[in-house]
């Protein structure tokens, strides 16, 4: 018994019906692949645009770069990109405005080539918007995507008739949210809606993301420069300010001293000779006080005016004994200098700012030591060929500094005990500007409490050595009477 399964009859008419029906199913099938690998590959390519989108802000919202045209083109560049995208014709930025709770025009604008749109431009430029006024208002009210398909039937878009005249019909508003606020409108029109207008709409709110990434980051950097900016005025001010106030109190305190040392110099009485006496000393500190702040005016300064040339270090060491020596021997303190290494005879540096950082330190060890003495050390450590690192070491008897409190005593107008500054005098500069002179030295003030009690403080920098200097070799014998470093000679 033969088998039917699949046979094709034997009339010839039959036999070509029945491939004609195969062959039809073979087609629809192959046009049904055809159409599903086709949307497939569009939708693909669509995915691929898209991320290329994203990519593309991405890279956009991670440029650094600083002032307000810096954040135009980058913003700029991206309304380009999703223009782009979206098949639109024109792209415009709104920002908002805190102040008046409306949007204004960024000016940051992009058209599509050989577009001419410049009337509807200017008019949009001029408008602000409040809540649920136009296209961006009502965006800036919902905080959510508003498409409007035709223009010409919108009762809520003032700018129909520009927008008419250069044939757009078609507009979609997307917020740019930071956290959960506006901070920018993104709108976009041309000439008809696309056909898939929903999903551009939704792909370009994901990106309005990295919009406002370049904004908030721009934004920061904005404030951060407008911060810098005051704090340097701030100090610009305060610096012209000192530098005013000192001037002016100098200039009459100078005839005050003068007038002093001619009456100094007269006939007088014991008393009247005492009195003179406490005026002098009172204008001395007066003029020290005010050399303090006007040095500590000009700091900011101090980097771009550092000199170099040759000075003796124990020379300039010995000058300050005898400056501090009247008033530590007025107090009851011995005060004394040594030294300790190898020492160059002379060196390059800026010596003004040597003696007034050492100055600093001598005067704050005096004036705060009530019994005992102020021992001066230079000692000499890691000899060179060209240079040689020097420290200044100022070790007094007094009561030394509570550890937590070390790094206070730097900041400016600092002063730990207002009772003892009252009967000590002085402004809370002195370390500050030591500090601030020994940075521009590339050196460093430091200070300890030494283990036999009082306060130990340091400068310490590397001085080149001066030609023809020698380092050694020097007499290490104290300056009057005081012993050598490892005495024990206080």
């Amino acid at each position: 018994m033969a088998s039917t399964v699949n046979s094709v009859p034997d009339d010839p008419a039959r036999k070509i019906q029945v491939l004609e029906r195969r062959v039809g199913r073979e087609r629809r099938a192959r046009a049904q692949a055809e159409e599903i690998s086709e949307r497939a590959l569009r939708d693909l390519f669509a995915r691929n645009t898209y991320l290329e989108l994203l990519l593309q802000l991405a890279r956009l919202s991670g440029v650094s770069g600083a002032g307000e045209d810096a954040e135009e083109i980058l913003l700029r560049q991206a309304l380009g990109l999703m223009l782009k995208f979206g098949n639109a014709d024109v792209a415009h930025l709104w920002n908002y405005d805190a102040k008046l709770d409306a949007l204004v025009s960024s000016g940051i604008w992009y058209q599509r080539e050989g577009l001419d749109v410049e009337s509807f431009r200017r008019i949009t430029t001029k408008m602000v918007f409040h809540r649920d006024e136009g296209l961006p208002g009502r965006v800036l009210s919902t905080k959510e995507p508003l498409l409007i398909q035709e223009l010409n039937k919108d009762s809520n878009f003032p700018r129909i008739q520009a927008a008419a005249q250069c044939a757009l019909n078609f507009a979609i508003g997307l917020p740019v949210l930071e956290g959960d606020e506006v901070v920018s409108v993104i709108e976009f029109l041309s000439n008809e809606a696309p056909s898939n207008a929903q999903e551009y709409s939704q792909q370009l709110q994901e990106a309005t993301g990295q919009v406002a990434t370049i904004i908030a980051r721009h934004r920061a950097s904005r404030a951060m420069s407008e911060a810098r900016e005051a704090a340097e005025d701030a100090v610009r001010m305060q610096r012209e300010f000192l530098g005013m106030i000192s001037h002016e109190m100098r200039t009459p305190l100078n005839g005050v001293i003068g007038l002093v040392q001619v009456l100094q110099n007269s006939s007088l009485d014991a008393q009247q000779s005492r009195y003179l006496d406490l005026i002098f000393s009172s204008a001395e500190r007066l003029q020290g006080v005010i050399t303090s702040m006007l040095d500590y005016a000009r700091r900011d300064r101090a980097k771009s005016e550092v000199a170099s040339a040759p000075f003796g270090l124990l020379s300039l060491a010995q000058e300050l004994i005898e400056k501090f020596r009247p008033d530590a021997e007025g107090r009851g303190l011995q005060i004394s200098l040594e030294t300790s290494g190898d020492i160059p005879t002379v060196v390059l540096g800026d010596e003004q700012r040597v003696r007034k950082i050492c100055e600093a330190l001598i005067d704050n060890a005096v004036k705060f030591t009530s019994s005992g003495s102020v021992n001066v050390r230079v000692v000499g450590t890691q000899p060179e060929a060209e240079a040689a690192m020097i420290a200044f070491e100022i070790q007094d008897t007094g009561p030394g500094i509570a550890e937590e409190s070390i790094s206070k005593v730097f900041e400016p107008f600092v002063q730990l005990d207002a009772s003892r500054s009252r009967s000590h005098g002085g402004t809370g500069l002195g370390l500050a500007l030591a500090r601030k002179l020994a940075a521009t030295l590339e050196g460093r003030v430091e200070l300890a409490n030494a283990p036999s009690g009082g306060l130990l403080a340091t400068f310490k920098a590397r001085f080149p050595i001066a030609i023809g200097a020698v380092a050694g070799g020097i007499d290490n014998r104290g300056v009057n009477g005081a012993g050598p470093a490892d005495s024990g000679d206080a």
